[in-house]
């Protein structure tokens, strides 16, 4: 049995059987092309059905840092030079942070990085004054 691109459908993904002799198909060659491609059919759908969902998970991913880098800057954040992951990651608990109650010891050198991100606990928690 040879397969072949249809030529007559539109769409080039079909694929044809065809013979190169004159017999035609035996009744069991039938019978297993028909149940088959029902099952091909379903393994193309899902492959193709993954290959969507992981180019929406891409880009969804892009989507998202490009928002969180929109409310670092909308934060006041784009006082803070540095894209280090230390630095990143410090910015991300003064977010989640500043917002509640909770008393934070800023510790380390040099002053002026501490009064930079208690700055930011200020703006972030929206509070005009903060005992520090």
């Amino acid at each position: 049995m040879h397969y072949s691109t249809c030529k007559s459908r539109s769409d080039p993904r079909n694929l044809c059987p065809s013979r190169t002799t004159e017999t035609p198909f035996a009744p069991e060659d039938v019978d297993f092309l028909s149940r088959a491609s029902g099952q091909i059919a379903i393994a193309i759908e899902n492959a193709l059905a993954y290959h969507e969902i992981s180019e929406l998970k891409d880009k969804l991913a892009q989507e998202k840092l490009y928002l969180e880098e929109e409310i670092r800057s909308d934060s006041g954040f784009e006082r803070i030079i540095g894209k280090s992951a230390p630095l990143k990651h410090i910015l991300e608990l003064v977010d989640t942070v500043a917002p509640s109650d909770s008393t934070v010891l800023l510790l380390g050198e040099p002053e002026r990085a501490r009064s930079s991100l208690r700055a930011q606990f200020t703006t972030a928690a929206d509070v005009k004054t903060v005992p520090l």
